[in-house]
């Protein structure tokens, strides 16, 4: 009896294991599975959100109408709103040089990242120095630099100049009431 108990216990413990063997490739099959699907989900989100990112052109115009804002809040001599501006220009600036780091062979990103070096943060010192006339020239830097880019981009036709109006008629630009 005792060789059939060997046997008999062989035999269940075998087809135990071949049980938990055939579970854990039956869950892992499943969760392979699960994870499949997930990823082709998540793929699709990945499709759809790439059409839904900014192009250059898109950049391009919330860059202009935040030096046109910039030029108002500083006109008006709003210097939080001045500085929150300046703020919106770099992450719009770290944006086109993620998206769009080069444009018809010209390096934007190094040319963007150059003018936050360097006449954005020559705008934020005059800022901090109540330098009018230094703000001013750091402003009109900064426009030829757009325009130079432009030019060597192939669209030098789209000038940038100072606003000739507010961008936006609806904001107030008065330093005053945005305490």
């Amino acid at each position: 009896m005792k060789p059939y108990n060997t046997v008999t216990n062989a035999l269940v413990w075998f087809v135990l294991l071949g049980l938990f063997f055939f579970l854990g490739m039956m869950t892992h099959h499943l969760l392979f599975r699960k994870q499949e699907r997930e990823l082709s989900k998540m793929a699709a989100r990945v499709e759809k959100l790439e059409k839904l990112e900014p192009d250059l052109g898109d950049s391009m115009r919330e860059l202009q109408s935040e030096m046109g804002k910039l030029w108002y809040a500083k006109k008006s001599h709003n210097t939080p709103l001045t500085l929150y501006e300046l703020k919106e220009i770099k992450e719009t600036v770290e944006t086109v040089g993620i998206l769009n780091p080069v444009i018809d062979r010209v390096n934007a990103s190094g040319v963007l990242q150059g003018m936050i070096n360097s006449q954005i943060a020559g705008m934020e010192d005059a800022l901090k120095r109540h330098d009018d006339k230094a703000f001013d020239q750091q402003y009109a830097e900064t426009l030829a630099t757009c325009n130079e880019c432009h030019r060597a981009s192939g669209v030098g036709f789209n000038r940038i100049t100072y606003p000739s109006a507010p961008p936006v008629g609806n904001q107030d630009w008065n330093p005053s009431t945005s305490k």
